[in-house]
């Protein structure tokens, strides 16, 4: 098996996030909107940074966001988190 290294450099687009997080692009534009995921706006799309994606994986680990409500629920529970 091949070594994967970490590029910092590295983006996905809207899809390729939804694809790697196995969901619809629908979720994804909920995360974005909620700031659970950040993006930057280049022109007519969006794209995410590698290591956002990364940080997005370890903090919301094990919180349901599959939907706005839940999204906003984990939002609030992980920054209960951060300041506790």
């Amino acid at each position: 098996m091949e070594a994967t290294y970490f590029n910092p450099l590295l983006t996905y687009t809207i899809e390729d996030v939804a694809g790697l997080m196995h969901c619809g692009r629908e979720s994804v534009n909920t995360w974005l909107e909620t700031g659970i995921l950040q993006g930057i706006k280049t022109g007519k799309a969006t794209v995410i940074p590698s290591g956002e994606l990364a940080r997005f994986q370890e903090e919301y680990l094990g919180q349901n966001v599959c939907n706005l409500k839940r999204a906003l629920d984990a939002l609030k529970a992980v920054k209960g988190r951060a300041q506790a």
